[in-house]
């Protein structure tokens, strides 16, 4: 089952998104810490411009699939020297809400690609995402079926879009997916994915020694 996660605000680029984790003002069950960690993959489902944004058919919801790469935590008080609430925060919801609401978590979310009904379409998404669109969980069969095409061959086209993220998180990135995906997958694609993830721990150990 799906947890709803956030709400995407802005974008760094084309394919990296940040998101608004949800807090207690926004859902009686925000999602927990373990939900959204590192290398965790999330659906993004927005709806095309020309739809009604209360649209309801499912046909015509867009979904774009994408992992997560970082978090920063939103803290107003970082700098600031001046005069502050000196209550516990978590009594700030009644006597200050709006500052309440001032804190938070931000995730950055590299797309992958985008989920069709019966195959996944790997590879930079042609269009835009709306501020707003929904950040949810992905569950294991989404993500498997995330990874295969349309003549049912197993793919990982995202693969050079790791890089964006830079050499230091890469590597593990892609650990955490293949760690993901192994127990998932038939012989042949755990295999492959044991070789890919046995070649990037070897590249990144050379890296550190150069």
């Amino acid at each position: 089952m799906s947890i709803a996660l956030a709400k995407i605000v802005s974008s760094e680029s084309h394919i990296l998104y940040q998101a608004r984790i949800y807090d207690k003002s926004e859902s009686s069950t925000p999602p927990k810490r373990q939900h959204f960690s590192f290398g965790r993959f999330v659906v993004i489902e927005s709806f095309d411009d020309e739809v009604l944004s209360d649209a309801k058919d499912e046909e015509l919801k867009e979904q774009n699939i994408g992992v997560i790469v970082n978090t920063r935590l939103i803290n107003p008080e970082q700098g600031y020297f001046g005069p502050h609430l000196t209550i516990p925060h978590h009594d700030n919801a009644l006597f200050a809400p709006d500052y309440l609401n001032e804190f938070g978590i931000l995730i950055s979310i590299l797309l992958l690609g985008e989920l069709h009904q019966e195959h996944g379409v790997q590879g930079i998404p042609s269009q835009v995402i709306p501020v707003g669109s929904e950040v949810l969980t992905l569950d294991d069969e989404e993500l498997l079926r995330f990874h295969f095409d349309e003549k049912k061959r197993f793919q990982l086209r995202y693969y050079p879009l790791l890089s964006e993220i830079g050499s230091g998180f890469s590597s593990s990135l892609l650990d955490r997916i293949c760690g993901h995906l192994l127990p998932l997958c038939q012989p042949n694609e755990r295999r492959l994915l044991s070789i890919l993830r046995k070649n990037s721990a070897w590249q990144s150990t050379l890296g550190t020694l150069r």
